[in-house]
Formats: structure tokens, sequence, C-alpha cells
């Protein structure tokens, strides 16, 4: 299911798009792919499947990689573009793509979703710093600080408090996130984690040193770090994928004695009984952020909730083709309805794109 590129009219004269109406434009990586379904079985999503569905909402899907983007062209001037990220080793790509597509801001075109919002994929510091400029009481009911440095978190361990969840900014599951449980423990788990050392910095602090010119050495401990509140007695999460108004949770079980139910082995829950005001409170989150579709990460304590992440896209999509059910509102009071039967990834991808800008 993948090399769908070619599928359907993946080029496209982008200089009458203006004069067409209801056009979209999507775009491709350098495999000719766009969001991958599923990683442990490399599926992609389907192009053509998509377009079928999105034609059946009165949208037209065209296709162009990356790499064909003309950005002295006129014709993405208010023009919605989708497109998607990528967590390749090193982020190379990925910074490839954020200059791609913040051309296309730059040229008027109507990305979904918007910039920021792509910035903070795979990048979990920006994504504490959307939280922080939220102002949004459902947002900020956890805190983080974030670090640059190992050096600029050992400026700051007296402020910190224990235990404090630690995270890589880059990692996702639960790879890079460890517990810790006081400073002696912060010091030697993040010294270790952010380690960046490679011979080209080692080399630049030698040549210095040796010339005794005052600079300072650049620091071997580079990688981004976040240092988040804990919720103690945990044994599970929510993930709950948002398709515009419909909502697919998905429970999962932490294993015991562990706090990280995100990398765990244990078999997903696709509950219909749900905590009173999870779905309210996971709406008022994806609202926010005006967006298609996002997945977000709740917690609960018994009493309270805290958002732990949220992921705009290229997130997993499992609690969509692998659910049972998804959650809606419905009725004159504004009531949550449980709506049983599987969905299609792709339908409801063209879903929450179609319902998105048929808002806007």
């Amino acid at each position: 299911m993948t090399g769908n590129r070619d599928c359907f009219n993946s080029r496209f004269p982008l200089t009458k798009v203006v004069a067409m109406e209801r056009q979209l434009l999507l775009l491709t990586d350098y495999k000719g792919e766009y969001w991958v379904r599923h990683r442990h079985t490399a599926l992609t999503t389907v192009l053509q499947a998509l377009a079928e569905h999105l034609g059946g909402r009165g949208y037209k899907l065209r296709t162009l990689p990356f790499v064909a983007l003309d950005l002295r062209s006129e014709a993405y001037r208010e023009l919605p573009v989708l497109y998607q990220s990528s967590q390749d080793p090193g982020l190379y790509y990925k910074s490839y793509i954020e200059d791609m597509v913040l051309g296309l801001e730059r040229a008027g075109a109507r990305l979904l979703p918007r910039f920021e919002l792509f910035r903070a994929h795979h990048n979990k510091v920006f994504m504490e710093v959307l939280r922080d400029l939220s102002g949004l009481p459902e947002l900020q009911s956890l805190r983080a600080r974030y670090f640059g440095t190992y050096e600029d978190l050992r400026s700051e361990l007296h402020g910190l408090s224990y235990p404090a969840v630690l995270k890589l900014s880059e990692r996702d599951t639960s790879r890079g996130v460890e517990l810790l449980r006081d400073e002696g423990q912060a010091r030697q788990v993040a010294e270790k984690l952010s380690r960046s050392f490679d011979l080209g910095d080692a080399r630049h602090n030698l040549e210095h040193k040796l010339r005794r010119d005052g600079v300072r050495p650049h620091s071997f401990h580079r990688r981004k770090l976040i240092v988040q509140d804990f919720v103690p007695g945990l044994d599970h999460d929510y993930k709950i994928v948002t398709m515009a108004d419909r909502f697919f949770v998905m429970k999962r079980p932490a294993p015991g004695g562990d706090f990280r139910a995100s990398g765990s082995r244990i078999e997903r829950q696709f509950p219909t009984e749900l905590p009173e005001g999870l779905l309210d409170f996971t709406e008022k989150v994806f609202r926010h952020f005006d967006t298609p579709f996002a997945s977000i990460d709740v917690m609960h304590d018994g009493a309270r909730f805290y958002l732990g992440e949220i992921q705009f896209l290229r997130f997993g999509t499992g609690p969509i083709h692998r659910n049972p059910r998804h959650f809606i509102r419905q009725g004159g009071d504004g009531s949550w309805t449980c709506i049983e039967g599987r969905r299609q990834w792709e339908a409801e991808l063209a879903h929450g794109i179609a319902t998105h800008l048929d808002r806007h």
C-alpha cells in the first residue's frame, strides 16, 4: 500500500488553482507518502481513498511532492494545504519540511495544521511553549520547565521539586522519559539523556583551549530537556484522537510499578464507560487549537484531569482503525453519545479536514 505517489493526478497546473473552487493541495514526501498509519506494518494513507472521501464532501484533492513546490508562484494564496512531518533520525528531513511549510505560510497558503502546531511535532519543548502561552486552565493543568542544555538544567536544580518527570524533547512513546526522585538523580539522568558529543565539538573545544583565546567550550549535552510535574498513583492514561467532532478514545494501561503508559506493550482498551468530564476536558483542549485533527493524551487521578501531550499531525492511528466505537455530542442537551462500529482511517481523516474547512 506504499508507492502511491502516482495513484492519481500527482501533478497539476498550480497556476490554475486560484480559479478553481474548493481545491485542496496535499504534499507528499520523498517516498511519495502521506501519513504513516501504523509504524509496525508501515502502511501509509491511501491517497486515492482519501481523495474519494473528500470528493464526497465537495473538495477536490490534488497531490504534489514537496520538492516540486514553486514558492515564486502566486497559486498558493488562500489555498488549503495538507502536509506531514517526519521523525527521521537526526530530524534532517523534518528540517527541510519546516523550511517548505514556513515558505508556504509566507506565500499565503492555509496550512492544515498551522505552522506553529507542526513546530510542536517531535518537539516537546515547543509543545510546552504552546501550553504556557494558551491561557487555558485545561492546558495548564501541568507545569513544566524546559532547558536547552544540561548546563541550563543544572543551574536551575534548586528551583525543581521532586518527584518530577524528565523528558527528552525529540523522542516519542516513552523513550527518553524518566522519573526523578531527587536532585542527585536529576543530575545523573539529565546528563546522560542530554549527551550530544561528537568529534567536531571536541576538536573545536581543543583548538580554542590550545589557543587560550578565552572562548568558552561547546556543551557536550545540548539535547533539549523538559522537567514536568509528576501525577502520582496512575495506572493508565487515555489517548483520544479527535477528527473534528468525533472522539476516538483508547485507554492505555501502564506496566505494574511504572508510570509510563505510552510505551507499554499491554493491550490497549477501547472503553464504553468513561470518567465523567473526560470528553468535555478533551474537547476544550481540541477547540482551543482550531485544527482539523489532534491526538491528545489525558491523565485522570480520580479528581482532576491533566493534559499530558498533544500532537497535531503524524500521530498513531490505532485509536481509530482498531476502535469499535467513537463518541460525539448529540441531542438537544449536547450530551455525549457512543456510536458503535469500526471506522476507516481515510474516511475519518477526510471528515476532520472537510468539517474544519466547512466551518471556516
